[in-house]
């Protein structure tokens, strides 16, 4: 009986292990840090229905690339077999001892693979130090809040080099890529390859801000048969203090630190303007130190009674060293008189002397003058007497003569006047004025021009016909308006001169409008019973 027990045993110790369901392997257990690992995992049928799960793998490792494929085969010990394979390429993201972990599928799993992960900073390239050269700096280690820096890396080489940079983690920053480029450099009097990359920082929180480590790797063919050998270059990262904005500067300011700021415009010191003119008013503000875009309105907070300001979207222009910003308005006064336009102040930080300073477009006198066809009004000059101790002029004794002549032509021609009114009827046809044909002539093109399309052409026409011909804005016509017209002269004005521009009015409201405005003139002259035929009315 015991006998038999051991030959049972010999015999299983000698028969051939059955192959798993389920296996993974690898191309090698020993590797650096910027260097692939190849990770098969093979699963035969049915196991191999069973969806793979890579999240506790991708703890560890990253998944570069992977395939997969189906294949099968016929033998006549075995029958047909058929499989799944899936290859992956790892990218381990530490150093030390790392697990690839069991891969379960079905009721089978694979076992655990240790693979060790060395620094490949250490590794011994075989090159000098000064062969390839890795360098970072920053413009400012102590900026403020807000206030950008440039980060200078750059990549020196004397061998026949291929290689990436590591994904560099700048969270902590406002981060754009202001160049990436390539060129030859002469250093202790060596010659080397450069490529150089620049980034523009920006922190919006004070304290310690760090750039983390920067890494390159790559591989240089070396040797005679110019075989390819790894190699990497590691910057240990800066650290940046980053200053809160001081104390004394304008709490309800816009932060503006920079090496300058000046502020210009392309108005005269002193202007002269007519009433309702459109002044186009353009400032500019330049800077050094800081994007253009960053600058504020500087004419965002201009207001007053006396004046209006219609303003367009700004126009920016990167510059090195200068970035402009350019900002259009167009500058409107309704009443003649004598105004002040307020000066234009902007603070900001200067950077050279750490103070507050001020870029400033000063105040200016604006006087305004009624239209070119102002109605006249009649003024009496003062008694022309002379007292006893003036001399009389020389010349005195002609102008009672003159006076005398002047008087019998005036009785003469009030003469004449009452012989024609008793010959002439009694019904007499409205007199017509030369200016009357003009005004019918001026709502026709008007109307002529709203049907062209071009919106600027036909206000600039409006504003110019209301004023030189009926002396009148048309904010004051704007109450006696239809909704529809209103809303078309508000669309209108938007499109033109608002920030937010929209869409002009349909050239059919346009041509409402004109009308619109026409039934408001006369309505207005109906009701003061104006005659347009008199000067001076009663």
């Amino acid at each position: 009986m015991v006998r038999r027990w051991l030959l049972i045993l010999a015999m299983l110790a000698l028969a051939p292990l059955g192959r798993a369901d389920v296996t993974a392997s690898v191309d090698r257990t020993t590797l650096y840090s910027d260097e692939n690992l190849l990770l098969t995992i093979r699963a035969d049928y049915p196991e191999a229905e069973e969806p793979l799960d890579l999240t506790a793998l991708s703890t560890l490792f990253e998944i570069e690339q992977q395939t997969q494929s189906t294949q099968s085969r016929y033998s006549t010990s075995a029958g047909r077999e058929r499989w799944r394979e899936w290859r992956l390429w790892l990218r381990p993201k530490q150093t030390g001892t790392l697990a690839i972990p069991n891969f379960k599928l079905g009721d089978e799993r694979t076992e655990p693979i240790f693979v060790q992960v060395r620094d490949a900073a250490n590794r011994q390239d075989g090159l000098p130090e000064d062969a390839v050269i890795l360098e970072a700096e920053l413009s400012d280690e102590s900026p403020y809040v807000g206030q950008p820096v440039i980060l200078t890396i750059r990549l020196k080489y004397q061998v026949r080099l291929q290689g990436t940079f590591d994904s560099l983690e700048l969270d902590a920053f406002e981060a754009e890529q202001l160049d990436e480029s390539s060129s030859v450099v002469r250093e202790n009097g060596q010659q080397y390859n450069q490529y150089r990359l620049v980034y523009r920082l920006t922190s919006e929180q004070a304290g310690v801000v760090s750039i983390p480590e920067i890494r390159f790797s790559g591989q240089y063919q070396s040797g005679q048969f110019n075989s390819a050998r790894r190699i990497t270059r590691t910057h240990r990262g800066l650290d940046l203090q980053v200053r809160p904005i001081p104390d004394n500067y304008p709490g309800d300011a816009f932060w503006l630190p920079a090496e300058s700021v000046s502020l210009h415009d392309n108005l005269s010191s002193t202007l002269e303007l007519t009433a309702n003119e459109h002044l186009n008013w353009v400032v500019t503000t330049r800077v050094n130190g800081l994007p253009a875009t960053r600058l504020p309105n500087p004419i965002a907070d201009l207001d007053g009674d006396d004046f209006r300001l219609y303003r367009n979207e700004p126009e920016f222009e990167e510059g090195d060293p200068l970035g402009r910003r350019r900002d259009m308005a167009a500058l409107v006064f309704t009443e003649p008189g004598t105004y002040t336009l307020p000066a234009v102040r902007v603070p900001w930080w200067n950077l050279r002397t750490d103070q507050l300073a001020w870029a400033e477009i000063p105040a200016r006198t604006v006087t305004v003058i009624a239209g070119a066809q102002t109605t006249i009004t009649p003024t009496l000059s003062e008694p022309a007497g002379t007292t006893a101790t003036e001399p009389a002029p020389a010349s005195a004794g002609v102008w009672p003569w003159v006076s005398l002549s002047l008087g019998i032509g005036w009785v003469a021609t009030a003469l004449v006047w009452i012989a024609s009114l008793r010959r002439t009827p009694t019904h007499r046809p409205a007199p017509v004025t030369q200016s009357e044909p003009t005004r019918q002539t001026d709502w026709a093109n008007l109307k002529s021009l709203a049907r062209t399309g071009q919106p600027s052409a036909f206000y600039t026409a409006l504003t110019t016909a209301l004023n030189r011909r009926h002396h009148i804005h048309l904010d004051r016509l704007k109450p006696d308006l239809d909704e529809r017209a209103r809303h078309c002269l508000d669309q209108l004005e938007t499109s033109l001169y608002s920030v937010e521009a929209g869409e002009p009015p349909e050239t059919a409201d346009l041509v409402n409008l004109v009308d619109a405005l026409e039934r408001a003139l006369k309505r207005g002259n109906t009701k003061t019973g104006s005659d347009p035929t008199r000067l001076y009315p009663d």
